[in-house]
């Protein structure tokens, strides 16, 4: 089985924990499109400090965006790398990289054909119609002991 840590955005304005030896519950604010409402960086700071990434900790971004999550994770001195197929997306987070002079990895390629196996830490702010498709993903490559953070939507079935 999986052991995952999984953050995502649903109906609670605290933040509430709940532990087993399976999972770890980040819960933030409410589920789905009103995650995109402006509090992202307050919850990115949030998800760092629940993640407590140690320095050489191989993070991965699918679907990066603007990359702040991974932008975050190297200055815990994380090696990152993120996968994006939106051309706007990765150019902005590229030249982003390079005006930073940053050493995060930027992949414009679909995900779904990359092994993610070797990762400590994967992340995703996706939509939910992907996620039973990227949960099948996870249980089939992400290793064991790998902390999978989902915002703003469920991972499939993951409850």
């Amino acid at each position: 089985m999986l052991s995952y840590l999984i953050c995502y955005v649903c109906d609670s304005s605290d933040v509430e924990r709940q532990t087993n030896p399976e999972k770890l519950y980040l819960v933030l604010r409410n589920e789905g499109e009103d995650a995109r409402r402006g509090n992202e960086w307050r919850d990115i700071d949030e998800i760092m400090r629940a993640l407590a990434i140690r320095p050489n900790e191989k993070v991965c971004d699918l679907g990066f965006g603007d990359g702040r999550l991974l932008f975050e994770a190297e200055k815990k001195g994380a090696l990152c790398i993120g996968f994006e197929i939106s051309p706007f997306s990765f150019m902005r987070t590229y030249l982003k990289k390079i005006i930073q002079k940053s050493r995060i990895i930027l992949y414009y390629k679909n995900f779904y054909h990359e092994d993610i196996s070797r990762f400590d830490v994967i992340f995703c702010f996706l939509v939910g119609g992907v996620m039973p498709r990227v949960q099948k993903k996870l249980e089939r490559e992400a290793k064991k002991g790998a902390k999978v953070v989902s915002y703003a939507f469920h991972i499939g079935t993951w409850k």
